[in-house]
């Protein structure tokens, strides 16, 4: 085989591994810089808050076989709190709601996006059962979900998701709001 000066000639066996070994190994180090510098700059994951320790008991009142009921009860004892019926400080569960109402339509005038909504009423009681440390707070939370025709399973498992998601969220801001109730000053007698 002749190869003419205008022929390309093939490279030579290690030519282009030599190079492709040289751009991995510069990959690798950006990478590897890249993932240093987000562990340097303090981020990290929120966790679990825990409850001061004047909630190292608590009641939760509410209908029997209520979802959001079971969570708010996880993310408690999640935060080490003990659930007592005879504990001084009550988490009274009112009223949930969840709706879910078509927000946009396709071309074919149908459902195409949906609202999400849950709707959470509570109050807490505190020592003495007298008065409301926390008066009837009603929490909400909102999720879009976008639905296409030819997705049908996946968006009904995305849509289980975001219901979970938010009375997660809703469980937190109860939490959040027993948090602020701990930092109130004791004297000024009024709920929250």
């Amino acid at each position: 085989m002749n190869l003419t000066a205008s022929e390309p000639r093939p490279p030579k066996w290690g030519q282009t591994t030599r190079r492709l070994n040289h751009h991995s190994f510069w990959y690798g180090i950006l990478i590897a810089l890249t993932i240093m510098s987000l562990s340097g700059c303090g981020f990290q994951l929120r966790g679990e808050s825990k409850l001061h320790t004047s909630f190292s008991q608590l009641a939760v009142k509410g209908r029997d076989g209520q979802v959001f009921r079971q969570i708010l009860i996880e993310k408690l004892e999640k935060s080490g709190v003990t659930l007592s019926d005879s504990a001084e400080w009550t988490i009274h569960l009112l009223g949930e709601d969840s709706e879910k109402r078509v927000s946009a339509y396709s071309t074919r005038a149908k459902s195409a996006g949906f609202e999400l909504r849950r709707v959470v009423t509570f109050k807490v009681i505190g020592p003495g059962q007298k008065s409301d440390q926390i008066e009837p707070t009603t929490f909400s939370s909102r999720r879009h979900l976008l639905f296409r025709e030819d997705q049908i399973i996946g968006k009904l498992g995305e849509e289980d998701l975001l219901w979970q998601e938010m009375n997660q969220e809703l469980a937190d801001r109860i939490i959040y709001k027993l948090e602020a109730i701990q930092t109130q000053p004791a004297n000024t007698g009024k709920p929250l």
